[in-house]
């Protein structure tokens, strides 16, 4: 047993020592990587922010090249009666791909850089003005995001989530029969869940939405919609949009003795929608906009079972679709 024990523990030094040494090498082999990555793409030496605009600068400021494609976009501060480099700053490369990406520290670079190189992104730590390869994660800067994106950059999420509401003062639902008592629905609330992916300028998704009406009518609004969109600055963008597919209604026509029955129906939908939106945090967006929508009009004959104390059977032909301009607002969140 004596021996058994001596065997096992010598077992698990040996196993100890192994990790250790397995770990040294990984990391060594991880910091050589990197340091062959920075040879691979020359020397790597942070990116300088432009003079300030003015004596006592302050405050965000963006460089562009003459093309009108951003430089480098950081701010300023005011340190001793001096404008210094101070917080998040980035830099593009004249054909619109990233250069470079760090802090500044009054004016000195400070932490994790990336530096970008045919499309590859390498990180390090700043010292002296240069950086020393390290596996390290650069500071985020949403601004930096959104300016290049305006400019047709990838650096925002390519999909976006919305959430928005339909306001159409004495709209109604899109289905109408003069027979019953309850013959003009007006829409009482709406909501739908817009899901877009961005290429470029355009926009290609589907919406989906519930809409609530008087006399516990309701439709479901399904689209596919196309558009083309731009961010105008680091706050304001705009998006045009057209939309094409079906409404889904829920009728529940009353007799005169209050019997009531249920039909369901469907007509081709179609909408234009033009919106603005204002970033408000990081990814998240408030928009506003107008909104017009054409429910293909036709006419459908329905029998219709009506129940009180007992049920019968009414025939009539239902009017559906129609022309519906409103407002629409919402929020829309750039989750991927």
């Amino acid at each position: 047993m004596r021996r058994v024990a001596v065997l096992l523990r010598a077992a698990l030094l040996a196993g100890l020592a192994c990790a250790l040494g397995c770990g040294g090498s990984a990391v060594e082999a991880g910091s050589s990587g990197n340091e062959a990555a920075f040879r691979s793409i020359g020397p790597s030496r942070i990116p300088i922010p432009p003079a300030p605009p003015s004596d006592g600068a302050f405050g965000t400021h963006t460089d562009r090249f003459a093309s009108g494609r951003p430089r480098s976009l950081g701010a300023y501060t005011v340190y001793q009666r001096r404008s210094l480099p101070h917080g998040v700053w980035t830099f593009w490369a004249d054909d619109g791909s990233r250069k470079g990406q760090g802090r500044f520290h009054l004016g000195s670079p400070v932490g994790c850089f990336a530096i970008w190189s045919h499309g590859h992104r390498v990180t390090g730590i700043a010292s002296d003005g240069a950086i020393r390869p390290a596996a390290c994660e650069p500071p985020v800067h949403q601004e930096a995001d959104i300016l290049e994106s305006a400019h047709g950059g990838e650096a925002q999420p390519p999909v976006d989530l919305s959430f928005e509401t339909f306001f159409a003062p004495g709209a109604d639902l899109g289905v109408e029969s003069t027979k019953y008592a309850t013959n003009d629905p007006e829409m009482t609330w709406s909501l739908a869940g817009l899901w877009r992916r961005r290429l470029g300028p355009l926009r290609v998704g589907g919406v989906v939405g519930l809409r609530g009406a008087e006399y516990d009518y309701f439709g479901l609004p399904l689209t596919a919609t196309v558009g083309w969109g731009r961010q105008i600055n680091t706050w304001l963008g705009i998006d045009v949009r057209g939309e094409l597919g079906v409404i889904i209604l829920q009728a529940r026509p009353q007799l005169e003795n209050f019997a009531v029955g249920r039909d369901y129906f469907w007509t081709p939908l179609s909408a234009v929608q033009a919106d603005a939106s204002w970033r408000i945090a990081g990814r998240l967006e408030l928009t506003l906009g107008a909104r017009l929508e054409l429910a293909l009009p036709r006419e459908v004959d329905r029998t219709t079972t009506f129940c009180s104390f007992a049920c019968g059977r009414e025939t009539d032909t239902w009017s559906l679709g129609g022309f519906t301009p409103g407002l629409i607002a919402g929020a829309r969140f750039l989750v991927w």
